[in-house]
């Protein structure tokens, strides 16, 4: 079956595809451990020279192919295709991966020179899906008008504030974005998302908010934010707190997410949960649904609170720094990636399928023998 941009042209059929690969999803105790179903996800199909031969498709991999066991298209994107060092990272939307099952597949075809590429981010990326905003953060460090793209069909896109060329790294899938912000350096690298698009990222329907963070460095200052849209909404970011520091008197330092109320600053702390690294990717996602929210680490509830109501600030989406207090040195130092805004409050186990299928050294796709149609 053909992809519906494919239907009515002059298309070779599915059996002119030279070759083929059955790749089982494995949520079971042995697999990704995902215990519930997670519908409408874009999984990550990473591919490596090592047990994929790039020679035998495209030079661009436009003629690859993803089909659920009843032999339906399903949509994908790719977000790099690097034959020269054997690698790729592709957005595949499936329906429904079922939890706590290894009886679920996806079939991968590739190998026919005449086959048109579909690759469609806006196809896997879907508002309908609740996705607002979805930056893969691969561009080189640029600070061209919306030149860093947002992958979903909203289009809200952002621009480089201070970003140099060579900023553009191995990420935790495809290419990330390196932010050099250390101790001590006058200009900050971030990205900003302005403009009416930005009002879909506060709460008021739940809203979830995700990213790949790797820190080089925690410089000596109270805040370094991967993503927020300011203290006058939302925050994601490292903090460290003295004896009788932050709105609600805690000390320490770790990871926290916080809201602005009338009244103060509602946070979730992790200080007794994941410590503080560097050079280590670490998955973060929130759930923002008043009165409550939710602190995901590495797919784990990490942290929660509730109280309200919370105010929805006018502030910009910062990636990389906060967007109301620019003075305040606020920037990360290190690499991010995959960053994404959802107007949906996602449940642990998409945290959990989050984590598991991005991470380094995945359980969760179990790729067959490659089988020749021909």
């Amino acid at each position: 079956m053909l992809c519906g941009s494919e239907v009515g042209a002059q298309v070779p059929s599915g059996a002119d595809w030279r070759y083929a690969q059955t790749i089982t999803i494995d949520t079971t105790a042995g697999g990704a451990n995902v215990p519930e179903n997670v519908e409408s996800y874009p999984l990550a199909v990473v591919l490596e020279k090592g047990r994929f031969d790039f020679s035998q498709a495209r030079e661009d991999g436009a003629d690859i192919r993803f089909f659920n066991a009843a032999g339906n298209a399903l949509p994908h994107a790719i977000e790099l295709w690097d034959r020269e060092s054997g690698s790729a990272a592709i957005w595949v939307l499936v329906d429904l991966i079922r939890g706590n099952s290894r009886d679920q597949s996806i079939v991968m075809r590739w190998g026919h020179p005449g086959a048109p590429d579909i690759s469609d981010s806006k196809t896997v990326f879907k508002r309908a899906h609740g996705f607002v905003g979805v930056w893969h953060l691969g561009e080189d460090g640029n600070i061209e008008p919306l030149g860093y793209k947002d992958s979903s069909d909203h289009e809200a896109h952002g621009t480089g504030v201070g970003m140099m060329p060579g900023s553009r790294v191995d990420g935790r899938i495809g290419k990330g974005t390196h932010l050099d912000n250390p101790a001590g350096q006058d200009t900050a690298r971030w990205i900003r998302v302005t403009g009416e698009k930005a009002t879909q990222f506060n709460p008021g329907p739940p809203i979830t908010v995700s990213i790949w963070a790797l820190g080089y460095s925690y410089p000596i200052r109270s805040y370094e934010t991967m993503i927020a849209k300011g203290d006058t909404s939302w925050t994601l970011q490292r903090v460290q707190y003295g004896p009788g520091g932050g709105a609600q008197k805690i000390a320490g330092q770790g990871y926290q997410t916080c809201v602005r109320t009338p009244a103060y600053h509602l946070c979730a702390y992790n200080f007794a949960g994941q410590g503080l690294v560097t050079k280590e990717w670490l998955h973060f996602m929130v759930v923002y649904e008043e009165p409550g929210m939710k602190l995901y680490i590495n797919g784990e509830l990490n942290a929660s609170a509730s109280a309200g109501p919370w105010n929805k600030g006018d502030h910009d989406l910062g990636i990389g720094n906060q967007t109301q207090n620019l003075a305040g040195r606020r920037q990360w130092d290190g690499i991010l990636d995959e960053a994404r805004v959802m107007q949906a409050a996602r449940s642990r186990s998409w945290a959990k399928l989050d984590y598991e299928s991005q991470r380094q050294a995945p359980t969760l796709l179990k790729f067959g023998e490659v089988r020749s149609m021909r």
